[in-house]
C-alpha cells in the first residue's frame, strides 16, 4: 500500500517590487498628499479620487487597556493553492502529451481549477476501490477536485506580513526554525502599503509627434481637425460621460511596499511521488510567476528563500529544499530528498493514464448516469 507522510513546508516570501492583490472597498487617494484615505474629501474640502485597495485581514491591536483592530495585507491561501494547482496541471499535461495520452475537456478543467462543472455530484456513496484509486493517483491524490470533489492534500495558510502585531497570533503553531530572524523592525510596521496615482496621457491631443503624424496618418490635417472638434465637444459634457473621445485617464491603487516579508506555510500529507510533483510545481511557480496585478508595470516580483521541509512525524528538518541561486537567477532542487522525490514522480509520470484521470476526476459511468437520470426526472416534474 502507498505510504503517505505528513510534512510542513515553510519559507519566506519577500516582495522585491510593489505587490497589488486587489480587493473591493471604499478607499480614496489624495493627489495633494499622495496618501491613502478612507474619506472622499480632505479637511479643506478638496476631493480625493477612488482608489483600488489591496486584500487585507484585520488583527486585534491592544494599546494599554484599549482594544482595536488593525488591518494588514494578506496573500490568501486560495491564491497560492490555485497557482500551485495550475503549475501541477502543466507538469501533468506535459507528462500525458509525452506518452500521447488523451483526456476529456472536463478532466482538463478539473486539472486546472479543480471543478468539472459548476454543480458537483453529491450523490451515491463512493466505493472503497474508487477512494483508494483517487488517493494513490499522483495528481488526484495531491490536488483533489473533480465531479465527486476529491479532497486536496496540500493546504496553505493565509500569509500575512511578519511584524510584531501578527507574530503571536499567526505563527505560534507552525514556526519556521529561523522564525525570529526575519521579523520587520517596529519602525517599519506602519508603512506596509503605499498609494500611487497612474495617468495615461493622450499623445494626439498633446500633439507630441507632429512629424510622425503627418508622415503616416491618412488625411492628417482633416483628421486632426475633426478630432480636436470632438475634444472641445467633450469638454462641454459631464466629466463622467463614458463616450468621451480623449484617451486621457487616471487611476489610483494601493500596493504592498517592496521589502515586506510574508512567511509561507503549507501542510501536506503525500506520497513520495506526490511530493516530487508538488516541489517541481512550487519551484516553477516561484521562478516563473509574478503575484497579483499590474505586472505590466513591474509589480509582483518576489524572492522565496530559506525554504525548509519538516517531517511532522519524525521532526526531521530538511534545509533549503528549494534553494535560490543568485548567480543563475534560478531556483534549484538539491539534495538526496529531492532526488528521492523526483525519481518517484518520474516513475509515476511514466504510468499516467488519461483514461484513469477521466474516471477519477469525471466520476464513474454509473454515478454520472444516475445523476443525469435524476436531473431529467426533476426537469420532467417541473414541466
Amino acid at each position: 500500500m502507498t505510504k503517505f507522510t505528513q510534512y510542513r513546508l515553510q519559507g519566506f516570501l519577500t516582495t522585491i517590487t510593489p505587490l497589488h492583490i486587489a480587493a473591493p472597498g471604499a478607499l480614496w487617494f489624495s493627489t495633494d498628499t499622495g496618501r491613502i484615505s478612507y474619506a472622499p474629501q480632505n479637511e479643506d474640502g478638496s476631493a480625493n479620487m477612488p482608489c483600488t485597495g489591496v486584500q487585507k485581514l484585520p488583527f486585534p491591536k491592544t494599546a494599554g487597556e484599549e482594544f482595536s483592530m488593525e488591518e494588514v495585507p494578506v496573500i490568501a491561501a486560495n491564491n497560492l493553492a490555485g497557482r500551485l494547482r495550475r503549475q501541477v496541471e502543466a507538469l501533468v499535461v506535459d507528462a500525458l502529451a509525452a506518452r500521447n495520452e488523451r483526456i476529456t475537456l472536463g478532466t482538463y478543467s478539473a486539472l486546472n481549477c479543480g471543478a468539472v462543472t459548476g454543480k458537483p455530484d453529491t450523490g451515491d456513496v463512493i466505493s472503497f476501490e474508487m477512494l483508494k484509486a483517487r488517493r494513490n493517483n499522483v495528481q488526484v491524490g495531491l490536488c483533489g477536485g473533480g465531479v465527486r470533489m476529491a479532497p486536496r492534500y496540500f493546504k496553505f495558510d493565509n500569509a500575512v506580513p511578519f511584524i510584531k502585531g501578527t507574530t503571536e497570533i499567526s505563527f505560534t503553531r507552525a514556526k519556521h526554525p529561523r522564525f525570529n530572524l526575519r521579523i520587520m523592525p517596529d519602525k517599519h510596521q506602519r508603512f506596509l502599503t503605499k498609494g500611487w496615482f497612474f495617468r495615461r496621457l493622450d499623445d494626439v491631443k498633446a500633439l507630441s509627434d507632429m512629424d510622425g503624424m503627418q508622415a503616416v496618418v491618412e488625411n492628417w490635417e482633416q483628421t486632426l481637425t475633426e478630432y480636436q472638434t470632438k475634444l472641445l465637444a467633450d469638454k462641454a459634457k459631464d466629466k463622467g460621460d463614458r463616450e468621451r473621445i480623449s484617451t486621457t485617464t487616471g487611476a489610483a491603487i494601493e500596493f504592498v511596499r517592496p521589502g515586506v516579508v510574508f512567511p509561507i506555510t503549507c501542510e501536506l500529507e503525500v506520497s513520495d511521488a506526490q511530493m516530487g510533483l508538488f516541489l517541481l510545481a512550487l519551484r516553477n511557480f516561484v521562478e516563473r510567476e509574478r503575484m497579483g496585478g499590474f505586472v505590466r508595470n513591474g509589480f509582483g516580483k518576489f524572492l522565496f528563500d530559506d525554504v525548509v521541509l519538516t517531517n511532522v512525524e519524525t521532526g526531521e528538518i530538511h534545509d533549503n529544499i528549494i534553494r535560490y541561486d543568485a548567480a543563475s537567477d534560478r531556483y534549484l532542487l538539491d539534495g538526496p530528498m529531492n532526488e528521492l522525490f523526483r525519481a518517484a514522480w518520474v516513475e509515476a509520470a511514466n504510468t499516467l493514464s488519461g483514461q484513469e484521470l477521466d474516471v477519477l476526476l469525471g466520476g464513474d459511468e454509473e454515478s454520472v448516469s444516475k445523476r443525469d437520470e435524476k436531473a431529467a426526472k426533476r426537469k420532467a416534474g417541473k414541466a
